[in-house]
C-alpha cells in the first residue's frame, strides 16, 4: 500500500472540497452535453449567418442578443412578452382542462395604472 502524498491527504481530509469537486463532476456529467450542444449551436449559428447565408433575414445571435438587451433596457420586449406569456399559459391550462373559466387578464395588467407612470411604453389595451 503506497502512502498518500500531503496533497492527497488533504483533499481527504476535507469534505468540502471533496463535495465541491463531486457536485461540479455530477453536474458537468449531467449537464455538460447539453451546455455544449448549446454553445456549438450558437456558434454555428454566428459562423453560418456570417459566411453562408449573409441576410436581414438571418441575421447572426450577436446582433439579435444586442437588440434583444437594447429592448429589454428600453422596455418594450418586457411590455409585450408579458401578455404573451400570459396568453401561452392560458392556452397550455385550457389544453390540459385546469382552466374553468376565460383569465380576466385586467386580474393581473394594470395599462392605466401604467400609463400614468410611462405612457409611452404601453401599447396594449384590454
Amino acid at each position: 500500500m503506497e502512502t498518500p502524498t500531503a496533497r492527497e491527504t488533504d483533499v481527504r481530509r476535507s469534505p468540502l472540497i471533496r463535495g465541491l469537486g463531486g457536485a461540479a463532476q455530477r453536474l458537468w456529467s449531467v449537464y455538460g452535453g447539453y451546455a455544449l450542444g448549446f454553445v456549438s449551436l450558437f456558434l454555428i449559428w454566428q459562423l453560418a449567418s456570417l459566411y453562408v447565408v449573409s441576410s436581414v433575414l438571418f441575421p447572426p445571435p450577436t446582433v439579435v442578443f444586442t437588440k434583444g438587451l437594447l429592448l429589454v433596457r428600453n422596455g418594450v420586449l418586457l411590455e409585450d412578452s408579458t401578455i404573451s406569456m400570459f396568453r401561452l399559459a392560458e392556452a397550455q391550462l385550457k389544453q390540459q382542462g385546469k382552466l374553468s373559466k376565460p383569465l380576466d387578464y385586467g386580474a393581473f395588467v394594470y395599462p392605466d395604472l401604467l400609463r400614468k407612470v410611462q405612457p409611452m411604453k404601453v401599447n396594449y389595451k384590454p
